[in-house]
């Protein structure tokens, strides 16, 4: 909830999402390079497959950050602007907190929550979508079946 009422301020021009402190996008090889015998999975999701969604590396410090394009770009404190990405690893580290189990599958890594701002729901993308939101036609602020009619 917090992340969407930063979301919502950034919109309205009330205080600036993370512009002065960029994530720093890195390549897969980089990875693998530092870490070779660490299996490449999703931070949010922990899933390992890439054919439908390409995973995405940042690097903050010495630690690496793993997470699908998807997983990590609907997360509503994230922001792509010209290529480069605003609190995708702030994202990530929420979404690895224990608290943030999705509502659906009830693992960890949920970083979609709903708008609404008492509702406890959290979704991992793709349980989001199972739910029956398509953040391509509905948008990125997301609502959980509860609350979709408010």
């Amino acid at each position: 909830v917090r992340a969407a009422e930063e979301v919502l301020g950034a919109i309205e021009g009330k205080k600036s999402v993370g512009r002065s402190n960029p994530d720093i996008e890195v390549s897969i090889q980089e990875l693998q390079s530092k870490q070779p015998n660490v299996p490449i999975t999703c931070d949010l999701c922990s899933e390992a497959t890439m054919e439908e969604d390409p995973i995405v590396v940042f690097k903050k410090g010495s630690k690496f950050f793993c997470a699908h394009y998807n997983c990590v770009s609907w997360s509503p404190e994230v922001q792509v602007e010209g290529g480069v990405w605003l609190n995708a690893v702030k994202a990530i580290k929420r979404g690895k907190q224990k608290r943030t189990k999705c509502t659906m599958c009830k693992k960890n890594g949920a970083s979609i929550g709903c708008s609404i701002k008492l509702c406890p729901m959290n979704y991992h993308f793709k349980c989001a979508e199972r739910s029956g939101w398509s953040f391509n036609k509905q948008g990125k602020l997301f609502y959980c079946a509860n609350h979709r009619d408010i």
